[in-house]
C-alpha cells in the first residue's frame, strides 16, 4: 500500500486537472497578466473565473 505524501495542508485541496489549448497569442497574453499581477498562471485563471462569473 502505498504512503500519501504530506503536502501543505489546505482548506480548498485543488485536485481536479483541466488542459485547454491556445494560441500563441493567448499564452502571452496569460503569461503577462500572471507577471504584472505577481500570480502564477493558474492563479491568474482562477481569477478570471471568478471576474467572468461576477460579470455574469
Amino acid at each position: 500500500m502505498e504512503k500519501k505524501k504530506m503536502g501543505r495542508p489546505t482548506e480548498a485541496p485543488k485536485v481536479h486537472g483541466y488542459r485547454l489549448r491556445m494560441t500563441d497569442e493567448e499564452l502571452a497574453l496569460l503569461e503577462e497578466c500572471a507577471r504584472r499581477s505577481g500570480m502564477s498562471k493558474a492563479d491568474a485563471i482562477r481569477e478570471g473565473l471568478r471576474l467572468l462569473k461576477n460579470s455574469l
